[in-house]
């Protein structure tokens, strides 16, 4: 898909929370190529839990940027690259931007 056209809205924000009211108590694991980058769509998914938490049958019980918790069991953790992840057993591994873009700047905007 051509730049531009919301697949980290897609793929980085509406899916994570699909998936966590689909799937009680499973781990997601939120990845890019910074710790900003990832704790930016962490904080994202957050946003969209808060506002649509009784639609999606869940809420948060933690609020950190880096790792969360559903008030189901499950869990969000963001990651940039070179981040230590040891030990975080995820369900669903989300790579979103893992290389940084050639003029350098993180993407800017809703996709």
């Amino acid at each position: 898909m051509p730049p531009g056209s919301a697949k980290s809205t897609y793929a980085s924000v509406l899916f994570p929370a699909w998936f966590l009211a689909q799937a009680p108590g499973l781990a997601v694991l939120g990845a890019a190529h910074t710790a900003t980058l990832a704790e930016r769509f962490s904080g994202r998914v957050q946003a969209l839990v808060r506002e649509h938490g009784p639609i999606l049958g869940y809420g948060l019980a933690g609020e950190g940027r880096e790792l969360w918790q559903t008030s189901t069991g499950g869990e969000y953790r963001a990651a940039g690259v070179g981040a230590g992840i040891a030990g975080f057993r995820a369900d669903l591994g989300i790579i979103d931007d893992p290389l940084r873009s050639r003029g350098g700047r993180e993407p800017d905007g809703p996709g």
